[in-house]
């Protein structure tokens, strides 16, 4: 079940401890999805079908390749595998 409530959000974004504490905001769109601000600079904005897997996956890219530390306003996941 996606992360569709703040509590099941919360739970969610604890798994990447590294990447949450730089959330500075969390906002619920409709009640159906998540825009993230990141470094308070960085909009983030998770698609409404699997949060939690975009979320790790914006991790693991930030952990391999640095992705958030780049020239980024806004990123969004819309598609599998991308983010």
């Amino acid at each position: 079940m996606p992360p569709n409530t703040p509590r099941r959000w919360s739970i969610c974004w604890r798994r990447e401890p590294e990447l949450a504490v730089r959330v500075a905001a969390a906002i619920h769109v409709g009640g159906r999805r998540w825009n993230l601000r990141v470094d308070g600079a960085i909009d983030v904005l998770l698609p409404e079908s699997d949060p939690a897997g975009a979320w790790a996956q914006l991790a693991r890219l930030e952990r391999s390749n640095g992705l958030l530390k780049r020239d980024v306003q806004i990123g969004r996941s819309a598609l599998p595998g991308s983010v």
